[in-house]
């Protein structure tokens, strides 16, 4: 079954792989606006989520036909534990996605110091380990990695194996 992913762990974000610029054919903003049942003259296509789950489905669906003027729609793939955390990087129309691993690391921290059910000792503890995890941040970019087609950075520290489906 190619193309399902666990919705669960994963989450799929649309950008643009090519120069020109990010946008949607008329035919998938018309089956966006079917799909989910809105007018299309109030649709303003570039305030379509990213990751919307239905428009990412009619991007799958269209193949290159979902592509406006000028675009290249890609999917990427990344764990649903980033979904807050991703960014869309562009240079001249051509985009990447990446995880801002700061944002990341503030938001656990956050979490783990409003949590009421953990002790001082053990809100300190967590902490220590978020702050000493390393991520593609800490490091120096390989050669290589800076092409732009596979510039999503894991954290080199994080296991990605359970999200694997076996």
């Amino acid at each position: 079954m190619e193309g399902i992913i666990d919705q669960e762990k994963f989450i799929e974000v649309m950008y643009n792989g090519k120069y020109g610029g990010f946008s949607f054919s008329e035919e998938a903003v018309q089956a966006y606006c079917e799909t989910l049942g809105i007018n299309r003259e109030k649709l303003q296509q570039w305030k379509i989520d990213r990751a919307d789950p239905s428009m990412v489905a009619i991007v799958k669906e269209l193949k290159e036909k979902a592509n406006g003027r000028s675009a290249d729609i890609r999917i990427r793939v990344i764990p649903k534990e980033f979904e807050d955390c991703y960014t869309i990087g562009e240079h001249d129309g051509y985009e990447y996605v990446y995880i801002d691993y700061k944002k990341y690391k503030l938001d656990r921290i956050e979490e783990v110091m409003d949590s009421p059910s953990l002790s001082f000792e053990n809100k300190e503890k967590q902490i220590r380990s978020i702050l000493a995890s390393k991520d593609s941040s800490d490091s120096e970019i390989e050669e290589g990695e800076e092409d732009q087609e596979d510039l999503i950075h894991s954290p080199k520290s994080l296991d990605l194996s359970p999200y694997i489906p076996s």
